[in-house]
């Protein structure tokens, strides 16, 4: 393999150990059972650290859990981080991967691409993320799960919004979070009807 390029296992392993030492001063931890995971627990909420890297995939994940009911978290939504940081990235903050088409197949990125990549990474985690992490509020947190935030700067959402009238399963799983989290701040009345919807599942 030529000097300027990195094939993607290695760069996985490499992005592994290197998110570790970078993460490592803000209290994460390896994942108990995960080699791609790192979690820290702030409160009431659970902070995870990842990376899809399957197939031609290698981008980092972050994750937030309400821990009285970590079923089913928040997320950093790519498109919201990257407009926040527009102005000060290059990158879409995700490695694009070369695949050879000829023999070997081995998928590659090309050395000055990974490391802009991880640079602009490492921006995000230390200006954006974890910044935004600590201030998260458990109620905060807990909002997000009935509507999306109005700005790009509130990057982490859920995967299904609460919606009430649904007749399928799709949100079952925010709403007993959402529910759990009402009941334990003492907000009975509100958190019951979430309860009772998510039990449907």
């Amino acid at each position: 393999m030529d000097h300027d390029k990195i094939l993607k296992k290695d760069a996985v392993r490499l992005v592994r150990k290197r998110i570790k030492e970078l993460l490592k001063p803000y209290g994460f931890q390896p994942h108990p059972h995960s080699k791609t995971r790192l979690i820290r627990v702030h409160g009431v909420l659970i902070d995870e650290f990842g990376f899809r890297t399957d197939g031609y995939h290698l981008e980092p994940e972050f994750l937030v859990y309400y821990r009285p009911a970590p079923f089913i978290g928040l997320h950093a939504d790519s498109g919201r981080l990257w407009r926040t940081m527009r102005e000060q990235i290059e990158t879409h903050l995700s490695w694009n991967c070369i695949i050879p088409e000829q023999p070997p197949y081995q998928y590659y990125y090309k050395l000055d691409h990974f490391e802009k990549v991880w640079d602009e990474v490492v921006l995000a985690v230390k200006q954006w993320v974890v910044p935004y992490l600590d201030s998260l509020t458990e109620e905060k947190m807990l909002s997000f799960f009935l509507q999306s935030g109005k700005m790009d700067e509130d990057f982490f959402c859920a995967g299904n919004v609460v919606y009430m009238g649904t007749q399928y399963y799709s949100c079952m799983d925010e709403a007993a979070v959402y529910g759990v989290g009402m009941w334990k701040l003492e907000k009975y009345a509100e958190g019951l009807p979430y309860l009772e919807f998510a039990q449907k599942k």
